[in-house]
């Protein structure tokens, strides 16, 4: 994969972030009771969308410091937005009990993590690799603090 089919896929990665973005926006709106967890997740997501438009302007300042780590289909990811976005729509409308949208957003979590979307990039800048470990820790941190509240459902 050339530099340009890299950015297209951070690009649609950037898409995936403001999607579960909009999901938990969605959630805080709809459970403000744990306007906590969902403003920490909102904010944390914007973030991650932040810290991949770094990513891209690394690649496109000195594409020579990176490579295609692995080969990644831009239509899994594709799926997965239109996922997300049919449950923030379930959310939205009410027909989506809380339970479900922390089993569904742990779910998320967790798919980001054993996926691994952002190491589809290998470079040995430390700025990036930086930025992807942020990134996953975050998102590990993500699932442990939704976790945290369906225990307290059960």
């Amino acid at each position: 994969m050339d530099t340009k089919g890299l950015i297209k896929i951070l690009e649609l990665m950037i898409q995936s972030e403001m999607s579960v973005e909009a999901m938990y926006r969605a959630c805080n709106n709809r459970w403000p009771e744990d306007s906590g967890l969902w403003e920490k997740l909102i904010s944390e997501e914007r973030g991650h969308a932040e810290i991949i438009k770094k990513m891209i302007e690394m690649i496109a300042t000195d594409s020579t410091a990176f490579s295609q780590n692995r080969t990644f289909h831009s239509e899994a990811l594709k799926t997965f937005i239109f996922g997300i976005h049919e449950n923030t729509n379930k959310i939205s409308m009410g027909t989506m009990d809380k339970k479900r949208a922390l089993i569904i957003s742990r779910d998320i979590e967790n798919s980001i993590i054993e996926s691994k979307f952002i190491s589809i990039v290998k470079s040995n800048n430390i700025e990036f690799e930086t930025l992807e470990n942020e990134i996953t820790t975050q998102t590990i941190q993500h699932k442990a603090l939704i976790e945290n509240i369906l225990s307290q459902l059960e």
